[in-house]
């Protein structure tokens, strides 16, 4: 008896269903990838913040920041940077490890004034609260695929031998995260339950929209999604508050008084150089400028307007 073969078009019409189905499940494959990949970074978040509420329980209940001299001047030598791949203090002096160490105000002589936000994270890293791989949100593909070896000139492999996170060249700093300013005087416990002090990295394409005059808190308009961090294809991110509590949200405005997290409060220039301890008044936030002593709400920093990155003015 003569097999029955399939014929062509019963073929392509096998593999048109296997195609749209395809089509169908990719979609639900990726979102439930991201999902997975959210969680993961609620739980860095998480370990971020129990190591910084565990390093402030012995440091006056203040959270890491480099040492800064009565006038709020930075100190530190850079004698070991790499021109243009890495930040400065990355790889600390090998024959003595404290030489240039930016963490110790007695060993540091040079002034700077660009301390970067991410020396001061290190801190944790340095001392075992948490490691370099949590500060990496796994939707980060670029960063997430580079790990930091710890190997920068220096065969000892441990974190006490550097100061700030590797910098690939094509991926930048491995850290994904923005943080509330390091020299505030709100990088503390004892700032209000709720206060966000972290989250997913400022780097918004309009990170400054003020939905004071356009926006409603939980909408999602045009304006939103161009706000929101990138991190999580625009979609939202994880923010991190005081007491290490992480929650994700769809829009910036999840401050104290539902004002824009990545922006500040102050909208001049002026205000800042006219009175830097203060000049913050009640809204929604939505202006690029921050005073990095003295903010007045949470502005997580780096963001994508200040061209320096993750370096950041002490008094600007």
């Amino acid at each position: 008896m003569k097999k029955k073969a399939f014929t062509l078009i019963e073929l392509l019409v096998v593999v048109a269903i296997i195609a749209l189905l395809i089509a169908i499940l990719l979609p639900a494959l990726g979102r439930a990838r991201e999902s997975a990949r959210r969680a993961v970074c609620s739980s860095n978040l998480k370990q971020i913040g129990t190591g910084l509420n565990i390093y402030a329980q012995d440091n006056g209940e203040k959270f890491p920041a480099i040492p800064a001299d009565a006038t709020g001047t930075i100190t530190a030598t850079d004698v070991n940077k790499a021109a243009g791949d890495q930040s400065p203090w990355r790889n600390l002096n090998t024959a003595d490890p404290y030489t240039d160490d930016p963490f110790d105000s007695s060993k540091n002589t040079t002034a700077r004034t660009t301390p970067t936000v991410s020396a001061c994270l290190w801190l944790l890293c340095r001392n075992g609260q948490a490691t370099p791989k949590v500060f990496v949100c796994p939707s980060v593909k670029g960063k997430n695929a580079i790990e930091d070896d710890l190997k920068d000139g220096n065969t000892t492999g441990s974190p006490k031998f550097f100061s700030d996170f590797y910098t690939d060249q094509r991926a930048g700093a491995l850290i994904a995260y923005s943080f509330q300013a390091p020299f505030s005087s709100y990088w503390t416990t004892s700032v209000k339950p709720g206060f966000t002090i972290g989250g997913d990295e400022n780097n918004g394409a309009k990170p400054d929209c003020d939905k004071a005059t356009t926006l409603l808190a939980g909408t999602s308009s045009a304006n939103n999604i161009e706000a929101n961090s990138t991190n999580h294809n625009k979609e939202g991110q994880n923010l991190m508050a005081v007491d290490a509590s992480v929650r994700f949200v769809k829009n910036p405005f999840d401050g104290i008084n539902q004002d824009n997290v990545y922006t500040s409060n102050v909208n001049a220039a002026s205000q800042i150089t006219s009175n830097p301890k203060g000049g913050v008044t009640a809204g929604y936030g939505g202006y690029k400028y921050w005073n990095s002593r003295d903010g007045g709400d949470t502005v997580l920093l780096p963001n994508s307007i200040d061209s320096a990155g993750w370096k950041m003015t002490l008094n600007q």
